[in-house]
């Protein structure tokens, strides 16, 4: 008995076989978003079950950058970009697709993989800088367990072409992901902050801060959340 046909409006399914084959080569779908007439009609498509996955999974294992451009943009134009807490639920909203888990069980998304690309084929790169641009997550982690900020920092400070750029747009992002008095992210050494008290520079003295615990009775237990917004050397702090 074949299963019911969804209802109206929903997006629809991609064939089980295009998520499961490696070997699918996904052009007729790649046709089918380029000739689109609609906006409308591209977004039930990329928002059919499986098909950016599939779709980043093809331009990856056939090295197609421009490829993997492409849908970032066809995600971009297509997709409204919904709050940071609707992306798990909401099936329309623009990073839930562009942060789609590739594999079971592994924690990386395709901005981390692109990035790792990047460090050989400034293609990849690009494509990566076009994610951040449309509002992927820039606080993951690759599938090693490295952030991608510290990748970009290393790959920065080795002076690898196009990192330099790549930093200062995952910088600029990160501000929309991260509540700052609550995890206080990065110093670079170009933006010197000093502490207050001895004027040294603080990306090489420690940076410390005064916080207080969510947890209850007053201890240590909980996650500590800054209660001011001045940063200090360490010597000066205590």
């Amino acid at each position: 008995k074949p299963p019911p046909p969804p209802p109206p409006g929903a997006p629809a399914s991609l064939p089980p076989t295009a998520r499961r084959e490696p070997s699918w080569t996904g052009d007729i779908f790649i046709l089918a978003l380029e000739h689109c007439p609609t906006g409308r009609t591209r977004r039930k498509l990329l928002c059919a079950e499986g098909a950016c996955a599939a779709l980043w999974h093809v331009s990856l294992s056939n090295n197609l950058p421009d490829l993997a451009r492409k849908l970032a943009v066809w995600i971009g134009l297509s997709v409204n970009n919904g709050p940071i807490g609707s992306s798990v639920g909401s099936p329309s909203c623009r990073r839930r697709l562009l942060d789609v888990r590739l594999d079971p069980g592994m924690g990386d998304a395709m901005l981390a993989r692109a990035l790792e690309r990047g460090v050989q084929d400034e293609r990849w790169l690009k494509v990566a800088r076009v994610m951040v641009h449309l509002g992927a997550d820039v606080t993951g982690v690759t599938a090693g367990g490295r952030s991608v900020l510290l990748l970009a920092l290393e790959q920065a400070d080795r002076g690898h072409a196009g990192f330099n750029e790549f930093l200062a747009s995952l910088l600029e992002k990160l501000g929309d992901d991260v509540d700052h008095w609550q995890e206080p992210t990065v110093l670079i050494e170009e933006n010197t902050a000093e502490c207050p008290i001895c004027m040294e520079v603080l990306w090489t003295s420690t940076p410390t801060s005064f916080v207080s615990y969510s947890g209850r009775g007053g201890g240590v237990e909980g996650s500590p959340h800054v209660i001011c917004a001045h940063f200090f050397c360490f010597d000066c702090a205590a």
